[in-house]
């Protein structure tokens, strides 16, 4: 592998560590784009850029962007438990958002709860009346 491309590689490592986290994207991304078209790959080295390009695109909530990556990641290198594990996190939350919302409407309390289906790809409702109170 190119000293160059090395070089991209650790100042991505250090604009993540540095919460600059467009940039530490932009340097992963040309990374991985010229690892790509290297024979001379470091295989690890490439699972590591998905993966940390994986991760800045969680920290802004774009899950299944990240998941992609972290796939990419696994497909490289399937003994690399960090990408599994972060995958897996996603899934488990996508599986488990909700919102929840307490409201007190004259004299009655209403609790609100919508619960996100993925497999559905829908919001359910359920609404639950308190006691009243006068």
């Amino acid at each position: 592998m190119e000293d160059n491309t090395l070089k991209i590689l650790q100042k991505a490592h250090d604009e993540f560590n540095s919460k600059n986290y467009e940039r530490a994207e932009e340097l992963y991304t040309q990374f991985i784009e010229s690892s790509t078209k290297s024979r001379d790959c470091n295989a690890h080295d490439l699972a590591v850029a998905y993966n940390n390009r994986g991760q800045v695109k969680y920290l802004r909530v774009d899950f299944y962007e990240a998941m992609d990556d972290y796939t990419c990641a696994i497909q490289i290198n399937s003994q690399f438990e960090v990408p599994l594990y972060n995958r897996g996190l996603i899934r488990y939350r996508l599986e488990h958002a909700f919102c929840r919302s307490i409201v007190f409407h004259r004299g009655v309390l209403f609790d609100i709860v919508m619960f996100f289906s993925p497999k559905a790809f829908s919001w359910k409702l359920k609404l639950t009346f308190g006691e009243s109170w006068n």
